[in-house]
């Protein structure tokens, strides 16, 4: 089994960047005022989101452009 890895960027706000770094997996959870959102990417190539108190969807990273790709093509006609 490999330890896979995955570099992740991070960008805050204009003044705070974490560029480069290995690692295994990255998780953003935002509060807001309805609750919190939380999305997190893995080295596998996943996506998973979720909504305070609702169960996380996943989807494959791939999955998740060609899905975005096909709505903003649609939303143009």
């Amino acid at each position: 089994m490999t330890d896979e890895k995955v570099f992740m960027s991070l960008i805050l706000d204009k003044d705070m960047v974490v560029t480069d770094a290995p690692c295994t997996g990255a998780t953003l959870i935002a509060q807001y005022g309805a609750g919190y959102f939380a999305v997190a990417v893995t080295a596998g190539g996943t996506c998973v989101f979720g909504l305070d108190g609702g169960e996380p969807l996943s989807i494959g990273v791939i999955d998740l452009v060609n899905l975005l790709r096909a709505k903003r093509d649609e939303s143009l006609h």
